[in-house]
């Protein structure tokens, strides 16, 4: 393989930097921080520039690397004592904007309902859920992701789609 130039980082970067940014974000809700986090991330794929692209492929690494970061910036902030940041059912988008008020208004209900069964998961459920529904990543790459096996992510999926069908029976069925 031949080597990597600067315009297979730009690609690279260009194709995930906004993803990366919007996953750290669900989870330390600072965009100065989830942007730091991501660069970090790049600046030390750089810095290993001559290795890549890693044997599990370059999304899932990613993800990986964002995902570990979040987890040490988790640990030091208790460290530090400061308070961690909550997942906010209130901040997912669903855009409603032009839709009739009576239409908005049932689309606004149903979607804090979604969001408050999704915030009463378990946290390795929500991550799954997250990964797989906003960043389009298959089960597959959640388990190189989460660095487990795929038969525990496909565990942990149908967990949390079982209890989000029992919490939200009433609006689909």
């Amino acid at each position: 393989m031949p080597p990597l130039g600067a315009g297979d980082f730009e690609r690279l970067y260009d194709a995930y930097y906004q993803p990366l940014c919007r996953f750290a974000f669900s989870v330390v809700r600072a965009r100065d921080v989830a942007q730091e986090i991501v660069a970090d991330v790049f600046a030390n794929v750089w810095l290993q520039w001559e290795r890549w692209p890693p044997a599990g492929g370059e999304g899932p690494y990613l993800y990986r690397a964002v995902r570990n970061r979040l987890m040490n910036h988790a640990r030091d902030a208790r460290r530090r004592g400061a308070r961690e940041d909550r997942w906010d059912p209130n901040d997912a988008a669903i855009g409603t904007l032009g839709a009739a008020p009576d239409v908005a208004a049932e689309a606004d209900d149903t979607k804090r309902r979604v969001w408050e069964a999704v915030a009463g998961l378990s946290p390795k459920a929500r991550e799954v859920l997250t990964l797989h529904w906003q960043h389009q990543l298959s089960l597959t790459e959640i388990a190189v992701v989460l660095e487990t096996s795929e038969g525990a992510v496909r565990v942990q999926h149908s967990r949390a789609l079982k209890q989000l069908r029992e919490a939200l029976g009433d609006l689909f069925g």
